[in-house]
């Protein structure tokens, strides 16, 4: 999760890129609790409802605003009225659909201020982590990503720190630091998240069989879970600022 207690945020706009389940969100509202006039706007692809994220922090709920909007339109943004954009695992959903990181990038260079400031956490592709600490991490999003494509979605695709770091650079971002790390899911949020995807996309299997398949991989992925327990999650995080003009 990106982190912003070491920035100042006096009177400072945040962008957050994908409310998803308002995890981040509800970091930023509280890093915001000690800088006055900070505004923070959270968008998502999706509508969502933060009203439920304020219960500990009513005082700053007319400084939080909702927008829903996809991460490279931006719809109702207006250039340079950005200070710093925060992006959690949003970019590989955006990834999934060829060719839109780029013109994401494009979108948030323009968006930010002159040296605005951008947090990026992501977890690394499956294809470069081969330890058998994150052998559970491997086989539940291999499980995932099939499933949505039987299904005739689009699977996240992560993309590898050093690509997005030449794409970054490409769009006027220098890099201010990297770092490397592991997140922890316990066995109950796992078992969650396997049961609501699978019975989201079983529907869109194209025939009973296929469905038969995923099920049966599903129960035995279920078991692997209960023997391992806890899954842990191999992620990297970039600080950057957009270059001066």
């Amino acid at each position: 999760m990106v982190y912003l207690e070491n920035v100042d945020l006096t009177e400072k706009t945040i962008l957050e890129i994908g409310t998803g389940n308002g995890a981040t969100t509800l970091q930023i509202i509280g890093d915001m609790l000690n800088y006055p006039n900070s505004r923070l706007i959270t968008t998502d692809i999706v509508a969502r409802d933060i009203s439920h994220l304020f219960s500990s922090y009513s005082e700053l709920q007319d400084r939080v605003t909702f927008i829903q909007t996809s991460g490279e339109k931006l719809e109702g943004l207006i250039p340079n009225s950005i200070d710093i954009i925060v992006e959690g695992y949003t970019l590989c959903a955006i990834n999934s659909q060829t060719g839109k990181v780029p013109i994401c990038f494009s979108r948030w260079a323009e968006v930010l201020k002159p040296g605005g400031l951008l947090f990026i956490e992501e977890e690394f592709p499956l294809y470069s982590q081969d330890s058998q600490k994150y052998f559970l991490w491997r086989m539940y999003w291999r499980f995932i990503k099939s499933l949505l494509l039987y299904a005739g979605k689009n699977p996240y695709q992560e993309i590898d720190p050093q690509t997005l770091d030449s794409l970054l650079k490409n769009y006027h971002f220098v890099i201010d630091n990297q770092d490397i790390g592991d997140t922890l899911t316990a066995q109950s949020e796992i078992i969650s998240a396997l049961f609501s995807h699978f019975s989201e996309w079983k529907n869109f299997l194209p025939n009973g069989l296929v469905r038969l398949a995923f099920w049966l991989l599903k129960n035995s992925l279920l078991q692997q879970i209960k023997v391992l327990g806890t899954m842990i999650t191999p992620y990297y995080s970039i600080r950057a600022h957009l270059k001066e003009k």
